[in-house]
């Protein structure tokens, strides 16, 4: 199985991918090693969604601006715990 995601012939999730890095004690950001500008696989590229909008507007924000959108978001996250 190792060999398929290391070959990009199979995909982990975005949460699967957090346990992992929770689990070996180290950052996402650790284990994503993609370069900003990078173009995905065709294999993981996907049309862009409201999260990715909603992603970059928060980006675009200066610095004290995001950290408040983040405090904002996970606050309501944990008002309002999504049910997937």
């Amino acid at each position: 199985m190792v060999s398929y995601y290391e070959n990009g012939r199979k995909g982990l999730s975005i949460d699967s991918l957090a346990l992992a890095a929770r689990a070996l004690g180290v950052r996402l950001a650790d284990l994503v090693d993609v370069e900003p500008g990078a173009s995905a696989p065709e294999a993981y590229s996907r049309p862009p969604t409201e999260d990715d909008s909603l992603a970059g507007a928060i980006r675009a924000l200066p610095p004290g601006a995001r950290e408040l959108a983040g405090d904002l978001v996970r606050d309501l996250a944990r008002r309002w715990p999504s049910e997937v």
